[in-house]
């Protein structure tokens, strides 16, 4: 909601705690959708190399995890 908003700096703080607390969790999912969001924050920004790797990180979590949607979802973040 922060990011739909045009909250970056809000939407940054609230991505970061998640993507903390699903690595604490071990949470490979959690990662890599909270990835997604940091890529999308990075993207919005105006910071697409740094969306890339992100984006990329996600990707290669959701290909371990063989979630066809979470790959799919990378990979259309990457195309844009």
């Amino acid at each position: 909601m922060a990011l739909e908003r045009g909250e970056l700096e809000c939407a940054l703080a609230l991505s970061e705690e998640s993507l903390s607390l699903h690595e604490k969790r071990g949470n490979k999912a959690g990662v890599a959708l909270a990835l997604i969001n940091l890529g999308d924050i990075a993207h919005k920004r105006g910071d697409n190399e740094h969306a890339a790797v992100l984006y990329k990180a996600a990707l290669a979590l959701q290909r371990e995890l063989g979630n066809e949607r979470g790959v799919a979802r990378a990979l259309a973040r990457l195309t844009n």
